[in-house]
């Protein structure tokens, strides 16, 4: 195939379709190379009564140092780590592709081979991109270009114990996997590599699901139709269809909550944020027997660094602030919030009983004769707090559910709960009296109404039952919900 693209000086672009008696004699290779695992080898054995294992297999054909590291364990002599071993993959001439990990349908892809020459001697090396059907040749400027032949072939000239690299510029037409195949020939050595490349549709991704409700407990079988239709501008080819079945009713809707675990970070308010959500996705997940080994060692990774990290922001009194001890005082909201978030992380995570104890015995300390609990310290995220600090009521009824959370963890020393139970009575009777003076509640005063409802649901106040009766009439209902 004749071209008309530049090339780089010392590379040279083959015809595919050129006379083979012009052609020098090329050395074809012995074999393809196209198994590059991440990892080589994970798995276990069992030794002889003389502690040596021996285990056959292939090296794979990356050209690299594999390091190898092994452990025993026995009964008798107990636990064991080898010395690292490396194995070295080596050949004086090979090729590489370099391959992003995927490219769009239809974009210019410049396809980058890289050749390697460690032998005594100059070569004059033709690279030579196969055909398939699912990519086209371009030029650089993307237009198509018609080949005769099988093969694209560049030549060039690489120097002994030189690398040089050769582009070929190449339009994906299929989506999903497509195999680049590419060989490079000399008069003496030759080399060969195919490499997998992931080829994604355009356009935008959209999902949607169908949910079916299934119920066998009248019956041993299920069956029904179901309609699936695409909009019109959907990408063809992109369009695919997968079934699931999950014996959990909110099983699909939080498919995939393990990945909101991470690493907790930032001042004393943005680290706790980041803290919280993992011990809700500990419990999810042990509630639902869906906790794996790995993710039972990353949960216990984030929860011990994000624990850590929260007790340097504790203050001298047992509270806890932005920046701790440099803050003027510790915060009431915060240093609740801590207090219900450690209460409920202690059956996933080591939590000090010391630190539960003052930060509690710090909250008890903040209530007015009247009941309330105000706010001394400095928050400086507003918008964490959402309502839970709008008002004193709410403040306080945030402060009062923090209390019951540890109660209900049994995390409250036995030295304290007569306190704390006088506490929270003294609290529920400051919510009640203040929301006696919003009979009409408005749309600002909502939030105010339901944490302070939840407040009193939780200790049993029997206010509770007419203020969610409130709330219901409150809520936005439509025929769908």
């Amino acid at each position: 195939m004749t071209t008309s693209n530049t090339v780089s000086p010392g590379i040279s672009a083959t015809p595919a379709a050129a006379d083979d008696s012009q052609t020098p004699s090329l050395t074809e290779p012995q074999r393809k190379r196209s198994k590059f695992p991440e990892t080589w080898l994970w798995l276990n054995t069992t030794t002889s009564e003389n502690g040596h294992a021996s285990i056959e297999t292939i090296v794979p054909d990356t050209i690299t140092q594999w390091i190898t590291s092994s452990f025993a364990v026995n009964k008798n002599t107990g636990f064991g780590v080898s010395a690292n071993a490396n194995i070295t993959t080596f050949q004086r001439f090979f090729i590489r592709i370099e391959l992003p990990y995927s490219v769009i349908r239809g974009e210019i892809l410049i396809l980058q081979t890289t050749i390697f020459n460690y032998m005594e001697e100059d070569l004059n090396v033709h690279v030579s991109l196969s055909k398939n059907e699912n990519i086209s040749f371009s030029d650089n400027d993307g237009h198509l270009m018609f080949s005769p032949g099988r093969e694209w072939t560049k030549t060039v000239l690489v120097p002994k114990d030189t690398v040089r690299s050769v582009y070929f510029p190449i339009i994906p037409e299929r989506i999903g996997t497509s195999l680049v195949d590419v060989t490079a020939r000399t008069i003496t050595v030759a080399d060969a590599v195919q490499r997998k490349l992931l080829v994604k549709p355009e356009g935008i991704k959209q999902n949607y699901n169908i949910p079916i409700p299934v119920d066998l407990i009248n019956e041993r079988s299920y069956s029904t139709e179901v309609d699936v239709t695409f909009p019109p501008n959907v990408i063809n080819e992109s369009q695919f269809i997968k079934v699931s079945v999950i014996g959990d009713i909110i099983g699909k809707t939080l498919s995939g909550i393990e990945d909101l675990l991470q690493m907790s970070y930032g001042c004393g308010e943005q680290n706790l944020v980041r803290f919280v959500p993992n011990v809700f996705v500990s419990a999810y997940l042990n509630v639902t027997q869906r906790l794996t080994n790995d993710i039972v060692a990353k949960i216990d990774k984030f929860l011990t660094a994000g624990y850590q990290r929260q007790l340097s922001y504790a203050r001298h009194d047992g509270s806890f602030s932005a920046f701790g001890n440099s803050d003027r005082q510790g915060s009431t909201w915060l240093t609740a919030f801590v207090l219900k978030s450690f209460a409920q992380a202690a059956e996933s995570t080591y939590i000090d009983p010391e630190v539960i104890r003052k930060a509690a015995y710090f909250l008890l300390r903040r209530q007015s004769s009247s009941g309330e609990f105000k706010e001394y310290g400095t928050v400086y995220s507003k918008a964490l707090q959402g309502g839970s600090a709008s008002s004193s009521a709410s403040l306080t009824a945030y402060v009062i559910i923090a209390f019951e959370e540890a109660k209900l963890n049994n995390q409250i020393p036995s030295n304290m709960i007569r306190e704390v139970n006088s506490t929270i009575r003294r609290g529920t009777i400051h919510i009640a009296n203040s929301l006696e003076q919003h009979q009409n509640v408005s749309s600002s005063y909502q939030y105010e109404l339901i944490i302070c409802t939840y407040a009193l649901a939780l200790t049993k106040t029997p206010l509770s039952d007419a203020l969610l009766e409130k709330i219901e009439i409150l809520a936005n209902t439509t025929s769908k919900h």
